[in-house]
């Protein structure tokens, strides 16, 4: 099995990494994301409080970056932001990371009047 994993930057400054499932064709709450550039808007809700979702996704809605730890355990085809890789498919720190991210996507928005941002996906794939 595949795990995916993304370099996440800002500004052209590596900020730390993505973890997400594995491809499986698209299919919703199962698959990553394909490589490609995608419009980020910010997104409120009880369980996640501030977090980013990519919006106009096909055949997909909701896929949001979220804080987990684990993406084979704790991913529903969504990304999870990770400060450091602690193994396939892991990471720690998430939660910083995204509020760190959230952050600078707030800080775009106020600065050019609109409400999305981008976001280019690079992965790599980590066999095991």
């Amino acid at each position: 099995m595949k795990m995916v994993c993304d370099f996440l930057f800002s500004n052209n400054v590596f900020s730390g990494f993505a973890i997400e499932l594995p491809w499986l064709e698209n299919q919703k709450m199962k698959s990553c994301i394909p490589e490609a550039s995608y419009t980020l808007k910010a997104r409120y809700s009880e369980k996640f409080n501030h977090h980013l979702i990519l919006e106009n996704f096909p055949r997909r809605s909701l896929i949001m970056k979220h804080p987990v730890n684990d993406a084979k355990t704790e991913l529903l085809g969504c990304i999870a932001p990770v400060t450091f890789l602690s193994g396939i498919g892991k990471g720690t720190a998430s939660k910083p990371l995204l509020q760190k991210l959230v952050s600078l996507c707030y800080q775009a928005f106020l600065n050019f009047y609109q409400y999305v941002f981008g976001l280019r996906i690079n992965s790599f794939y980590v066999l095991f």
